[in-house]
Formats: C-alpha cells, sequence, structure tokens
C-alpha cells in the first residue's frame, strides 16, 4: 500500500521555530541566574612634583593593588596615603623602590600623594649649594657669589698671617656678629655656634689675638676656616683669599 503523505501543517512549524528562537535567546543572556564578580574603582589623585600610578584601575575585594609613587628630579615622597569610601585610612605596604600594596576592600579607594623638595636636585653643580667670599689683600672691594662690594675695610698681612674683617665674612657666611664696646668683646653666632674673642686677647688655639684697623675687627684667616666652618684658599700671585662654606637652601616664599 502506497504512503500516504499528509499535509504539512505550517502554523505548527511556525510556533515550533518560534519555540526554538526563545530558548537560545534565554540561554545567550545568562538565564538561570548567577552574576560577575564586582569590582571597585581606584582612583588617584593628581600630585605636584610627582606621579602615582596604580596597577589596575580598578579591583574586586581583596584584591592585592600596588601603586608606585615616583617623584620627579629634585623632589622625593614626602607623604602617600589611601583611603576608602567612607574615608577610612587603609593600610599599605611598603615594598621599597616607591611601590606600596594594599588589599581592596569592598568600596572605591583613593590614593593621595604628596613630594616634597629635596636639598639639591640630582645632577646640580656643588658649587650652587656654597657661598663663596673673595678678598684681595689691600682691596676694599670683596666679592660674594660673584657680586661686589664696597667696604671701608681691607684684609691686610700682619706678621705673616693674613687678616681679614671677621663682620663681613661672617655675615656673608650667614651669621651675625654682635659687639660690646665696654668690654671690647666681640660674639659671632653660625649655624647655632657661638664664638667669643676680646680684642688684644690671644686665641690661644691661634697664638694671635684679634685687633682693631680702621675700626674693624679682624681675625687669621685660619680661624674662619675653623671656627666658622669654611675652607680657604690663598693665591700668593694675585694675593687673594678664598672663603668658601656649604649652604643649606632656604625655601622663600614668592
Amino acid at each position: 500500500m502506497p504512503a500516504v503523505i499528509r499535509p504539512v501543517n505550517r502554523f505548527l512549524i511556525v510556533a515550533a521555530l518560534r519555540h526554538i528562537h526563545e530558548c537560545v535567546g534565554r540561554g545567550s543572556t545568562g538565564g538561570g541566574g548567577g552574576g560577575g564578580v564586582t569590582k571597585y574603582a581606584v582612583a588617584v589623585s593628581p600630585a605636584d612634583n610627582g606621579k602615582v600610578t596604580p596597577d589596575k584601575t580598578s579591583a574586586a575585594k581583596g584584591s592585592v593593588v600596588t601603586i608606585t609613587a615616583m617623584a620627579n628630579d629634585g623632589y622625593a615622597l614626602d607623604t602617600i596615603k589611601a583611603t576608602d569610601k567612607a574615608g577610612k585610612e587603609i593600610k599599605l605596604t611598603d615594598k621599597g623602590d616607591g611601590k606600596y600594596t594594599f588589599t581592596m576592600p569592598a568600596s572605591k579607594v583613593e590614593v593621595k600623594a604628596a613630594f616634597k623638595q629635596t636639598a639639591s636636585k640630582p645632577g646640580k653643580p656643588a658649587e650652587e649649594m656654597k657661598t663663596v667670599v673673595v678678598m684681595q689683600i689691600g682691596s676694599k672691594t670683596m666679592f660674594v657669589n660673584g657680586k661686589a662690594y664696597e667696604k671701608d675695610a681691607a684684609p691686610v698681612i700682619m706678621n705673616d698671617r693674613t687678616l681679614v674683617p671677621i663682620r663681613f665674612v661672617t655675615e656673608s657666611l650667614g651669621g651675625t656678629v654682635a659687639w660690646n664696646a665696654e668690654t671690647k668683646e666681640v660674639t659671632l653666632v653660625i649655624d647655632g655656634k657661638e664664638i667669643k674673642m676680646t680684642i688684644g686677647k690671644t686665641i690661644e688655639k691661634y697664638g694671635v689675638a684679634p685687633v682693631i684697623i680702621d675700626s674693624r675687627t679682624f681675625v687669621p684667616v685660619r680661624f674662619v676656616a675653623d671656627e666658622l666652618g669654611a675652607t680657604t684658599a690663598w693665591n700668593a700671585e694675585t694675593k687673594t683669599v678664598t672663603i668658601t662654606k656649604a649652604v643649606t637652601p632656604v625655601k622663600t616664599e614668592k
């Protein structure tokens, strides 16, 4: 008996295809529940004179985040702090070389850093950090870091010793001088050190006494080197004495 071919119900086919499409669509959108891992932002506030970089801009709770602080030339990291959304400080672990780590909490983290200027910028010539005083025997023109000053007393040579006006030298190197006319005592203060001497009274260490010339107190140049923390150099050809002292730069407001 020949097979009987029944007509296909096209409405059933369309319904079946629609059902398959809906099932596939639900599967592709993750139907049935479940979700991804929640990540929180790691924000870094801009800093002057340096840069702070996190190894990731967001992380899940419990993840370890590494931040690297790099200072510009002439600066160093002063402070660095991480806080959560509520402002609570997060513990940072110093790993050296400007690297710090912290464990990510269940909130956004903000990192702030500050950089400070160092005593001298890498590569800067040492001369920029010194005061240089140049004086010539018999000349009342004296120089401080290349700038000329006309004074009323000149260095002299007495008994084979080079004597220099102590007030000008001390003040040029950042110190102060006080004179007691009654006791003829001179008091110098420099770098927190106080030095006293009396006119006409021999300073045992140097075997010579301070003297007054042209109403100014003079002392041996060796005294300057030893007591004021400076170095001295003598040029016999030009009869010039150069006094050099390292100084700490003072930050001034603009």
